[in-house]
């Protein structure tokens, strides 16, 4: 549905298909129109977000040069339009443009300057560019904290470390505090069956899944309700915990206590390469013998 949503779109409009560098070189010399450079920002604009929605290939660097190239190009116009002795001609605009967002976009504010100087070498480019940059990356930032390459490899569970995880290297981490002795309710299992298994064990949390799959979250007292209502014969998975956290093992212990005082009683430790792989899992019981064994040490 991707790829015909874009071919459509390519009919009326095929300058925005592939890179569309030639496009770009016009818009930077001045040779596109003020209208044909806010249509193919937008169409371009709306393609690339229909392209990776539907999982088509794709990529972000050239889409965000050709994007800045047409955004910077129509503000140089009308811009220069009103006032045309103390500024520059519109290409300038552009190439501004194309730094500008792709700063903002991959986070990259001095690549940027770096790359732009490189297409051009002047500089008397590099100021308005360097200030462009910083107000592009901080809007960025303040608006979508995460960058986009980590939310691409996040969707692909792949979990980067973030400064949460870079502290000083006397400071505990969530590995020290966390249990691998690890008992999991099968995500196959009934209501019934979770039952049985949850009153051989006084937690008042559990895993659902399996170490290499972690499902989620269920609390004795919701599959103990489940049990009086009539439920016996649900999924389990159908009473799993809503919004419950978990930690890496790098990060800080301040950080896991944190996250353990959300959730219903377990804190699960998930492996990096792999948001559903369970590493270990943190307790109120992990705490306190964490805490007796540091106290008398």
């Amino acid at each position: 549905m991707g790829g015909l949503i874009i071919g459509v779109i390519l009919i009326f409009y095929p300058q925005v298909m592939g890179v569309g560098y030639e496009y770009v070189d016009q818009a930077l010399n001045g040779g596109l129109l003020l209208k044909m450079m806010l249509v193919l920002c937008l169409v371009k604009l709306a393609a690339t977000i229909i392209s990776y929605a539907s999982g088509n290939a794709g990529g972000i660097f050239a889409p965000s040069l050709f994007l800045g190239a047409m955004a910077g190009g129509a503000v140089g116009v009308v811009v220069h339009r009103l006032a045309p002795f103390p500024t520059s001609d519109p290409g300038a605009y552009a190439l501004v443009g194309m730094g500008t967002l792709f700063a903002g976009i991959i986070r990259a504010p001095i690549t940027s300057v770096f790359m732009i100087f490189e297409l051009t070498q002047d500089y008397q480019i590099l100021v308005p560019l360097m200030i462009a940059n910083m107000l592009s990356f901080l809007i960025s930032r303040r608006y979508q904290p995460k960058p986009v390459y980590h939310a691409l490899l996040e969707q692909d569970h792949v979990h980067l470390p973030g400064p949460e995880s870079r502290m000083g290297t006397g400071t505990w981490r969530a590995r020290d505090i966390m249990s691998s002795e690890l008992s999991f309710i099968p995500q196959e299992s009934s209501v019934e069956g979770a039952w049985k298994l949850v009153t051989e064990n006084r937690s008042k949390c559990f895993l659902v899944g399996s170490p290499e799959m972690l499902a989620g979250l269920v609390t004795r007292k919701s599959i103990e309700e489940a049990m009086h209502s009539g439920r016996s014969s649900d999924p389990v998975t159908t009473l799993l915990a809503d919004g419950w956290m978990h930690v890496h093992p790098d990060h800080p212990l301040e950080l896991a206590l944190e996250r353990f005082k959300r959730n219903p009683g377990l804190l699960p430790v998930l492996g990096r390469s792999g948001t559903h792989r369970v590493e270990g899992v943190i307790t109120l019981e992990t705490i306190v013998q964490f805490v007796d064994k540091n106290l008398r040490e």
